[in-house]
């Protein structure tokens, strides 16, 4: 088992309770949140963390679609407009 790549996360309110995971005489990382499988966990379960991540892509994906159709010349309120109807239609 790589130590290195290995996280331990406590869903629970007290770390003080918990002893910490040793494998191999070195301790593992404790993290309050990690990305497993493109989904990001927390120890609260409350994926805030992933809904942000998931509103980050999607406008970063809006406003380069929006860049692209500034530099073929594209009206900026046609563009705006097909963004919003865009945005709707595929979410």
């Amino acid at each position: 088992m790589n130590i290195c790549k290995t996280k331990e996360l406590i869903m629970q309110n007290g770390y003080d309770l918990v002893q910490p995971l040793m494998i191999n005489g070195q301790m593992v990382e404790i993290v309050n949140n990690f990305k497993h499988l493109g989904t990001y966990i927390d120890s609260s379960l409350s994926f805030k963390e992933n809904t942000n991540q998931i509103f980050f892509l999607k406008c970063s994906q809006r406003l380069y679609l929006l860049r692209k159709l500034n530099n073929f010349g594209v009206n900026y309120k046609i563009s705006t407009l097909w963004i919003i109807k865009f945005s709707y239609s595929y979410s």
